[in-house]
Parts: C-alpha cells; sequence; structure tokens
C-alpha cells in the first residue's frame, strides 16, 4: 500500500490535524445516541425537500421508506456517465435539503451505486424547539 494520498502527493504528510472541530462530533454524537432524537415522520418532514432538491440536482426519484431503525432512506439514480466527484456533488445538495446545525456524512458504495449516510440535527441552544435529529440514507444508483 502506498503513502501517496492522491496521484501525485509529494509530501506524504498534512499540514495539521483537526482537534478543533472534535467538540461538535462529539455534541451530535452524545444527541445521536440520546433515546427518542430521532424526529417521526421523516417523509413528512423532509420528503418534500429532499425530491425537489434531486429534481433539482438532475436526480431521478425512485423510492423512499423509513428502516426498522428510523432511517429515512432515499433511492436516486443518477445517468450512468457521472462520475464520483458528480455522483457525490449531486448527493450532496440534496443532503443539503435536509441539513440541520450539526451534521456528519459517511459515503461508501461500490462503482454502481454509492451511498450516504447522515446524521443531522438542531442542538442545545440553535432552536426555540426542542433538540432533535434525523437519520437519513441516500443510495444513488447509475442508470
Amino acid at each position: 500500500m502506498t503513502e501517496a494520498r492522491w496521484d501525485d502527493d509529494a509530501e506524504f504528510a498534512g499540514i495539521a490535524d483537526a482537534s478543533m472541530f472534535v467538540a461538535p462530533l462529539e455534541q451530535l454524537r452524545q444527541l445521536a445516541s440520546s433515546p427518542n432524537w430521532i424526529a417521526e415522520e421523516p417523509g413528512t418532514h423532509l420528503g418534500p425537500g429532499l425530491r425537489s432538491a434531486a429534481e433539482a440536482a438532475g436526480l431521478s426519484w425512485l423510492s423512499d421508506g423509513v428502516t426498522e431503525e428510523g432511517v429515512y432512506e432515499v433511492a436516486l439514480a443518477i445517468d450512468r456517465a457521472a462520475n464520483r466527484k458528480q455522483t457525490r456533488e449531486a448527493a450532496w445538495r440534496v443532503i443539503g435539503a435536509a441539513a440541520e446545525v450539526n451534521s456528519h456524512i459517511a459515503e461508501h458504495g461500490s462503482e454502481d451505486t454509492t451511498v450516504f449516510d447522515v446524521v443531522t440535527g438542531m442542538t442545545p441552544g440553535s432552536t426555540h424547539f426542542a433538540t432533535h435529529g434525523h437519520t437519513l440514507r441516500v443510495v444513488v444508483s447509475k442508470r
């Protein structure tokens, strides 16, 4: 395995760590672990905005539903010619329609299907409502 971080990496090392951003990650981790933190009826609350964002990003809406774990899963299709970067950019436009003040996104998948797992929520003091969150899985398949 190479130590290069990209094709023409000559340094093999970064310039700093990201410890200054750990506190919001820890806050989101704690909230995400709280019982009943995930808001109900994500299709009603998030669906319309996600559908509009998908259309604007050139994605086709295939299906949506809530898993047993409360994850709102949205299946989308992108043109087969799209590369990984184009797929990511389109998916993030959709995710942005549901993102709250603190979010984490993890990407994984294969050549034909890319999955974006999202935890997003309102933190204490960021809203006059009670803190709450959403779990979202955006699955983008090439068509």
